[in-house]
């Protein structure tokens, strides 16, 4: 799933269409994050926005943003008709699974994916565990992400955030159970 969707995620945005702004027209930092800051409420990302780096524009001037969030990884954004934005973990995905090129990834340091992340994201969930590992899996029709968090020496667990910005955690032993394979957690026996 993944996979696929790196492959919708990269198509909406080719690096090939950004263009880096000469030194004339950059703006500032400030006007960067107030601009940043304007999409992500546009598009109502639960993002309060902490730093932002504007990127350039494709061919339709449309700007294109990275913005970091104080509650966890980024977005890279498009200011186009209508507005897009695409989460560093779906990138950080996609470069997993080697489709992705590095200026397609996140730059920004606070948009850096490491185990803090997953642990951020199974504590927002509610999970108690030794998380040792995380993966971004893909994206609900509405829009929520979906992740695997695997903890060490237990089960580990799907989560999926809801349109209410809600996480539901699934424990990998029942999705097992019923058939169904999770990578970090060992099959039962």
């Amino acid at each position: 799933m993944v996979g696929t969707w790196a492959a919708i995620i990269l198509a909406t945005a080719p690096a090939q269409d950004v263009h880096e702004y000469r030194s004339s027209g950059r703006a500032s930092s400030a006007e960067n994050r107030l601009a940043a800051a304007n999409l992500v409420e546009r598009l109502n990302l639960d993002c309060a926005v902490t730093g932002a780096s504007r990127l350039g524009a494709n061919a339709t001037g449309a700007a294109h943003f990275e913005v970091s969030c104080s509650s966890g990884p980024g977005y890279l954004l498009i200011d186009a008709m209508p507005p897009r934005a695409v989460s560093c973990l779906a990138l950080a995905g996609a470069a997993r699974d080697r489709r992705a090129r590095r200026q397609d990834q996140c730059q920004l340091p606070a948009n850096r994916i490491d185990l803090s992340t997953w642990r951020g994201l199974a504590s927002q969930a509610g999970i108690d565990c030794d998380v040792d590992q995380g993966a971004m899996l893909g994206v609900k029709a509405a829009g929520g992400e979906i992740h695997e968090i695997g903890c060490r020496d237990a089960a580990g667990y799907f989560i999926e955030l809801g349109e209410d910005n809600v996480w539901a955690v699934t424990d990998c032993l029942i999705l097992q159970a019923q058939g169904h394979a999770c990578g970090f957690t060992s099959r039962l026996r």
